[in-house]
């Protein structure tokens, strides 16, 4: 009976811890199998949340850790000294796809804090407040609405995407 009782309390305890701290709100998905998002406009979600690899080796995208937990595509990405509602950057980090990895040089990632569901939603608010960059047609800025914003208070932001036909392959907050 002893037994029961410190088993049932163990787990009123994480229960409670969980639901007080907000742990397990905002982590990331570990395995990184993402593709491409459906929609308007779709989305690049393997490059934005688990990053690739292009011949020869070459490391692309990696935006955003939601919870600050690195997908298993990510290895060697330094822990920082950025708060959670932070825009930043990390630099020198290997993202591997298959059977090829490579090294990226730097990386400007969205707030630890906002989850997938909500860069997804700051991404598709910044093609509808989009601005087309003068000299390269591909390239747009937008805001990032208030699903996800950065500081303390919380304020918009912007994000760089690159848009090809109705696809989004990257996005990233503008540094």
């Amino acid at each position: 009976m002893n037994k029961r009782i410190v088993r049932n309390c163990t787990r009123l305890a994480l229960v409670s811890l969980v639901t007080l701290t907000g742990i397990g709100a905002a982590q990331a998905d570990p395995t990184c199998s993402k593709g491409i998002l459906a929609g308007t406009p779709r989305i690049n979600a393997q490059h934005i949340f688990c990053g690739e690899v292009s011949a020869p080796d070459v490391a692309k995208g990696f935006h955003s850790r939601p919870g600050g937990i690195n997908p298993d595509s990510v290895s060697n990405a330094p822990a920082g000294t950025h708060g959670a509602g932070d825009v930043y950057t990390l630099k020198n980090f290997t993202i591997a796809e298959g059977a090829r990895s490579g090294t990226k040089s730097i990386s400007t990632m969205f707030p630890d804090r906002c989850t997938e569901t909500q860069v997804i939603a700051a991404v598709r608010n910044a093609y509808a407040t989009k601005v087309q960059d003068a000299s390269n047609k591909s390239k747009y800025v937008g805001s990032s609405g208030t699903e996800c914003q950065k500081g303390t208070p919380a304020a918009a932001f912007d994000i760089v995407f690159y848009l090809n036909g109705d696809l989004i392959n990257t996005a990233y907050p503008k540094p």
